[in-house]
């Protein structure tokens, strides 16, 4: 009767512990086997020569197993890492179409944000406009600016530097766009991971908003496009 053969393990189906027990398997049998024949030599009488022949054999034959069986051991890793680079190349093109739709979903953002922050500075901007009206048209009409608000119950002053201006204990300042935006962007930031927050050290903003690097100019929207 011809002898069976039993076929490999597919390697993708081992679990990690099989996988890792294919040369620890073959290294305890062998360890095993000298550990006999060991024992056998030192006390030769304890044994029969066809025993002691025998001991012999199979430490020599599990020596032989070890190294083959940590080539297997290498193949079957080695498919295995073949596998999952597969797997997680398939699942980023995947994930990348879906979520990202061509970089259109950040390239919208990043419009929007644009777009709020423009928002937001014209608001700062008329605020301020108003208060340089009222500031000269005070000082038209005969007020003199003061150092400081000048608050009282029928107060009307304006302060040197036009940085405000003050009705009754009501005080109208001047704002600065950029603080605010600043705290808004630090509030968001700090939700997320800290390199969120840094510029890229091999790029500058140029005076037109775009950022430059070693090549010239990187328009924004054009990055987002070839890196999303």
């Amino acid at each position: 009767m011809p002898a069976t053969t039993t076929e490999p393990p597919d390697p993708l189906t081992m679990t990690d512990a099989e996988v890792d027990a294919l040369a620890a398997d073959a290294r305890q049998a062998a360890d095993e086997a000298a550990r006999a024949l060991a024992d056998a030599l030192e006390v030769p009488s304890s044994v029969s020569p066809a025993r002691l022949a025998e001991l012999r054999a199979v430490a020599e034959h599990s020596a032989l197993l070890v190294p083959d069986a940590e080539q297997r051991q290498a193949t079957v890793r080695e498919a295995r890492r073949q596998a999952r680079r597969e797997e997680i190349k398939a699942q980023i093109r995947a994930e990348a179409a879906a979520d990202l739709d061509g970089a259109e979903q950040l390239i919208a953002a990043y419009d929007a944000y644009e777009a709020a922050t423009r928002g937001l500075c014209e608001a700062v901007q008329a605020h301020n406009a108003r208060i340089t009206k009222w500031g000269r048209q005070m000082a038209a009409a005969g007020i003199r600016p003061i150092h400081g608000e000048g608050r009282a119950p029928d107060a009307l002053t304006h302060m040197v530097g036009g940085e405000n201006v003050t009705i009754g204990h009501k005080v109208y300042r001047r704002m600065r766009a950029g603080t605010l935006l600043a705290a808004v962007l630090h509030r968001v930031l700090a939700a997320y991971p800290r390199e969120m927050r840094k510029y890229n050290v091999d790029q500058e903003l140029a005076h037109d908003g775009d950022l430059t690097d070693s090549n010239g100019r990187v328009n924004v929207r054009a990055l987002i496009q070839r890196d999303a």
